[in-house]
């Protein structure tokens, strides 16, 4: 099955969203006002109605949750969000909360997003610290870590 997203459009919206995310995030301030739909005569009304396509994520097809979380995960690398303390990370995930606050279905692909990417990298810092992985470098390369 393919795709029902524009991919133009999804890597358009996402990398606006992140961008806005990003400076809501460090600043409290936001550049698009989703707080009520109407007709999509502006910009931020037009993100509305894309952002409420994902409230119901049990109906939107897997494939279109990939597409969005490659995206996301291409813009979201670039946030200022990584390697941080277990203190740092949760009041990112409540800065994504408070962000896309009433479009629950996106905001959980973030979180989940950032979450799963978060553990990912921690269990691969452990991993490469670890003394059996360290040693094993040395043998492959002659070099030490």
């Amino acid at each position: 099955m393919k795709s029902t997203l524009n991919l133009t459009s999804l890597q358009f919206m996402v990398s606006v969203i992140v961008e806005d995310l990003e400076n809501f995030r460090l600043t409290g301030n936001r550049l698009f006002d989703f707080e009520e739909v109407r007709n999509c005569t502006n910009l931020d009304e037009l993100f509305k109605q894309w952002l409420l396509q994902f409230d119901d994520l049990s109906s939107t097809p897997d494939e279109d949750l990939e597409d969005v979380k490659l995206e996301l995960s291409e813009h979201m690398k670039y946030m200022s969000i990584w390697n941080v303390s277990e203190v740092e990370r949760a009041t990112n995930v409540k800065s994504f909360k408070d962000y896309f606050e009433g479009y629950e279905g996106f905001s959980k692909l973030v979180v989940d997003f950032y979450e799963t990417s978060s553990k990912e990298d921690e269990e691969w810092a452990k991993t490469k610290n670890s003394p059996e992985f360290k040693a094993k470098f040395k043998e492959l390369t002659g070099m030490e870590i």
